[in-house]
Order: structure tokens, then C-alpha cells, then sequence
């Protein structure tokens, strides 16, 4: 399974925005309801006061209780409607402070993955007489920008391999030949992406640029030593 942590956060995404519909549901009813009782309790507060003015106890009290009535179920409405909404904003924090955690482990996650690539890459590549580069399909937790990065990195560890086998090899031009041909085949597939400049991958691609003219210059180096000997 890809991502198992990603997925238990979709499954925790999901119920926490269906509770949060039905607790904006409920929210809104209790709001609905209480839109005249503003207006209710003010007008029967009127009139319980002019019937008292006027010595009518009988329909001031009767006034007085109705809006009495309708104040508790205001305020309780309103306190319940207050603690919901309360109860939702700590939610949504702590569903945005887990999801913050979640992406900054994806991020860590992510560096190490694409080392790993290269390491497994290169380990495999040398290990090979034939000297097979492994394909995305070989890493189930492949994603292009993870492995663009390993296979970017990969090919400064092929120019670091050729300047080791010039010292410890008399003979090891077409091991290089080999080396550069395969740095300049990846940075040709690579450019013909589009990566961000925030993933990173951009300036590691833009890097094998650079690597190809370091072959360049190690062949031109072995061919003067070739002439000069």
C-alpha cells in the first residue's frame, strides 16, 4: 500500500469534514431559529412595562413569562451554538496542526527516499556487467520527482566513479565512454520535464550540465597524458 499514512489522513479528512457539516448543519438551525427572537423578546419586554405603567398585572405578567420563556431559549441556543463552533475551530487547528507534522515527515521522507534511489541505482549499476540503470517500476514508492532527483545525483556519483577509476586504472576510457553516455541520456530525458523550483529537482537536472563537461574535460585530459606518454 502507497502511502499508508496519507491515506489514514484522507480517511481522517473525510470524517472530520462530514462531523463538521453536520455540526455546521446543526449551528445553522439553531441560528435559523433564533432570528426573531430578538425582535419577540424586545416586543413583549415593551409590552409587559406599558401594561405595568398602566396597573395591568395580569397581561404584564403574561407578557413578562412568554419573553422569559423565549430569553432561556435564546441563551441556551446561543451557548450551544457557541460551543459547537468552539468545538469545530479546535478541531479544523488540530486537523491543520497533524496535517503540517504529516507534510514535514513527507518532506523528510522524501530526501531519504531519493538517496536511497541513488544508492540503490548506483549499487545496482555497478554490480551489473552490463551496466543496467533501474527504472522508476523497480521502486514502488517511486514518485518522478523523487527519482529524477536519485538519478541526478546518481550521475555525479558515475563523474565521482570515473575520476577514481583514472587513478586506480591504466585503462578505463571506455568504462568512462560508458559513464558519460549515460549521464548525457538521462540529462536528455530529464530536461524535457517541467520541474518546479520549489521540489528542487530543477537545479539537480540543471547540474548534469555540468557533469557532462567535467567527462568532457577528463577525456580531454586523458588524451594529452595518451600523447604525451
Amino acid at each position: 500500500m502507497k502511502y499508508p499514512f496519507l491515506i489514514n489522513l484522507k480517511e481522517r479528512k473525510k470524517k472530520s469534514e462530514k462531523k463538521s457539516r453536520r455540526s455546521l448543519d446543526i449551528i445553522r438551525k439553531l441560528l435559523d431559529d433564533l432570528e426573531y427572537f430578538g425582535g419577540d423578546i424586545l416586543t413583549l419586554s415593551k409590552k409587559s412595562i406599558n401594561y405595568s405603567i398602566n396597573s395591568d398585572l395580569i397581561k404584564a405578567d403574561i407578557s413578562l413569562k412568554k419573553a422569559e420563556k423565549k430569553v432561556n431559549i435564546f441563551n441556551k441556543n446561543l451557548l450551544k451554538a457557541r460551543n459547537i463552533l468552539r468545538e469545530l475551530l479546535g478541531e479544523i487547528n488540530n486537523f491543520q496542526n497533524t496535517y503540517s507534522k504529516i507534510e514535514l515527515f513527507e518532506k523528510k521522507f522524501s530526501g531519504a527516499k531519493e538517496e536511497f534511489f541513488e544508492a540503490k541505482i548506483l549499487y545496482s549499476y555497478i554490480k551489473s556487467d552490463r551496466r543496467k540503470i533501474l527504472g522508476p517500476e523497480n521502486f514502488p514508492l517511486a514518485d518522478i520527482e523523487t527519482y529524477a532527483g536519485g538519478l541526478s545525483d546518481f550521475c555525479g556519483e558515475l563523474l565521482r566513479r570515473a575520476k577514481l577509476d583514472i587513478i586506480k586504472k591504466s585503462n578505463c576510457s571506455k568504462e568512462i565512454e560508458k559513464y558519460y553516455q549515460d549521464t548525457k541520456a538521462i540529462y536528455q530525458i530529464l530536461a524535457k520535464f517541467s520541474f518546479s523550483n520549489k521540489s528542487g529537482i530543477r537545479s539537480k537536472v540543471d547540474n548534469l550540465k555540468g557533469y557532462i563537461l567535467e567527462f568532457e574535460n577528463l577525456f580531454y585530459n586523458l588524451k594529452i597524458n595518451k600523447v604525451g606518454s
